[in-house]
C-alpha cells in the first residue's frame, strides 16, 4: 500500500544520507524503489525488461539509465532541489499507483510514461501566482462545501474525483452519477453572488445544487479560523480520499498556481458562517443559454440575489461564532 509512512519514511532515508533502497509495491509488475544518492538526493529508480527510452522531466529532476549484469535496465530520476521533495514525491507516487495494474512489465512501463508524460506537461504549466482575495476566497469555498457538505452524500474519493472547478468545466463539481455542483462565497454585507458566466448555473437538464458558504474575513489566530492550508491538510487527512483522490486534489492546487510555501496562504485566515443549498431546478431564476437563443449577446455575467431564491433551498445551516467544522 503507498500511505504516508512511505513517503516519510523516504524522508528519512533522505534527511539521513542512508544508501538503503526500498520497493513501493512488491507486488508491482516493475520493480520500483525509492531512495537517495549517496549526497542525500532523492531517488526514484525504475527497473525495466528493456532499455528505456530518454526521459527528461523538468530542469529540477536528472535522469540516467543503464544496464544491470542481469541483462536489465535501471532508470533513475533524481530529485536536485531538495525543497521540492513533497511535489517530487507525489508525482513519483502517482506513477506508481497508475501504472500498477498493468497486465505485464512491458504494459506498465509504457503506462508509467504515458502519466510521466502527463507530469510533464502539467511542470510546464506550472507558473506560482498569488490568487487574489477574490479567488481565494472562492477557493475555500469550494473546497469547505465539497469536502465538507459533498461529503455527507459521496465518499472522499467520489468528492476529488469530481472537483472539476479549476479545469475551467461550467460547474465546481461533476458527478459520474450526473450530479452538479456550483459553489459561491459570499461575504456578510453581500446580498448577492456574482455567476461568472450562462453555463455556469445551467445544468442542461442534470440534477443540480448550488452551493452557498457565508465566509467572512478573520485573523488566523481566531477560533474556528480556517486557511487554504489547514483546509488542504484537512482533505488530505480524510481517510476515504485514497491515493488517486489526493494526486487529484494536488494536481489541481498546482494548476491554479498556488505555492503553498507562501505564508500568505497560511495568513489569510476565513471563518464559516453557515452555507445554503439550492435545487436548481426547471423554476430556478436564473439565465440560461436557451434564454439567450438568437439574441446577439455573448461573455454573459450577472448577480444573483439570493432572498429570491428562498423556494429552492434545500438546507440551510447558521453556524456559532466560532464558525463551521473545518
Amino acid at each position: 500500500m503507498l500511505t504516508a509512512e512511505t513517503v516519510e519514511d523516504w524522508q528519512s532515508i533522505v534527511e539521513g544520507k542512508s544508501a538503503a533502497k526500498r520497493y513501493f509495491d512488491p507486488d508491482h509488475p516493475l520493480d520500483l524503489l525509492y531512495g537517495a544518492d549517496p549526497g542525500g538526493r532523492p531517488v526514484f529508480i525504475i527497473v525495466t525488461p528493456s532499455e528505456p527510452d530518454e526521459v527528461t522531466v523538468s530542469r529540477d529532476i536528472t535522469t540516467t539509465k543503464g544496464q544491470r549484469s542481469d541483462g536489465r535496465w535501471v532508470l533513475t530520476l533524481r530529485l536536485d532541489d531538495g525543497t521540492l521533495f513533497t511535489s517530487f514525491s507525489r508525482l513519483c507516487l502517482d506513477l506508481v499507483a497508475r501504472s500498477r495494474g498493468a497486465r505485464s512489465p512491458e504494459e506498465s512501463i509504457e503506462t508509467l510514461l504515458r502519466v510521466l508524460d502527463e507530469w510533464k506537461v502539467l511542470l510546464r504549466r506550472y507558473r506560482p501566482r498569488r490568487l487574489d482575495l477574490a479567488k481565494l476566497r472562492g477557493l475555500v469555498a469550494e473546497l469547505w462545501y465539497g469536502f465538507t457538505i459533498l461529503l455527507e452524500d459521496h465518499p472522499a474519493s467520489s468528492v476529488a474525483q469530481s472537483w472539476v472547478g479549476p479545469t475551467g468545466a461550467p460547474q465546481d463539481f461533476a458527478f459520474l452519477d450526473g450530479q452538479l455542483c456550483e459553489v459561491k462565497a459570499r461575504r456578510p454585507s453581500k446580498r448577492t453572488v456574482e455567476v461568472a458566466s450562462v453555463a455556469q448555473l445551467d445544468p442542461k437538464g442534470k440534477p443540480m445544487t448550488l452551493g452557498v458558504v457565508l465566509l467572512d474575513d478573520c485573523s488566523p489566530e481566531a477560533v474556528g479560523a480556517i486557511t487554504l492550508i489547514s483546509l488542504l491538510s484537512h482533505v488530505r487527512s480524510l481517510p476515504q480520499l485514497g491515493f488517486e483522490g489526493r494526486s487529484h486534489v494536488d494536481n489541481h492546487i498546482r494548476e491554479l498556481g498556488v505555492d503553498e510555501t507562501d505564508t500568505y496562504y497560511a495568513d489569510t485566515a476565513f471563518l464559516v458562517l453557515g452555507f445554503q443549498t439550492f435545487d436548481v431546478n426547471p423554476d430556478f431564476p436564473s439565465i440560461r443559454s436557451s434564454t439567450l437563443d438568437g439574441l446577439p449577446v455573448s461573455n454573459v455575467r450577472y448577480d444573483l440575489a439570493i432572498e429570491p431564491l428562498k423556494p429552492h433551498l434545500l438546507q440551510e445551516v447558521t453556524y456559532a461564532d466560532e464558525g463551521g467544522p473545518a
